[in-house]
C-alpha cells in the first residue's frame, strides 16, 4: 500500500481496543456440567437425534464421545429397589 493509506491503516488500529488486536480469549467449548450426575467439561452438539452432550474424549473414528449419563435409572432398575408386597 501508499505511505498514506499505511498511515490511516496504523490511526485506525491504534484507536481500537487491544481484544481487537490480540483477538478475545477463547473460552473452552467443554464447559457445560450435566445436571443430572454433575459431571463438567462437557459440550452440547446438534445430532439427528437432537441435542446431545458430548465428553472431551475421542473413540473410533475420532469422534467425540456421546456423554451417557447413568444418573437416572431406567424403570425396570427403579422397580428393582421396592419390594413385591402386592400379595399381602
Amino acid at each position: 500500500m501508499g505511505d498514506i493509506a499505511d498511515d490511516h491503516l496504523d490511526r485506525m488500529t491504534d484507536s481500537m481496543p487491544d481484544a481487537w488486536h490480540w483477538g478475545t480469549p477463547r473460552r473452552s467449548q467443554f464447559h457445560v456440567t450435566c445436571k443430572e450426575c454433575g459431571m463438567s467439561g462437557l459440550r452440547w452438539r446438534a445430532e439427528s437425534e437432537g441435542w446431545r452432550l458430548f465428553e472431551n474424549e475421542r473413540v473410533e473414528h475420532n469422534r467425540l464421545k456421546l456423554h451417557n449419563c447413568r444418573a437416572l435409572p431406567s424403570a425396570e432398575e427403579a422397580m428393582e429397589d421396592f419390594d413385591d408386597v402386592s400379595n399381602q
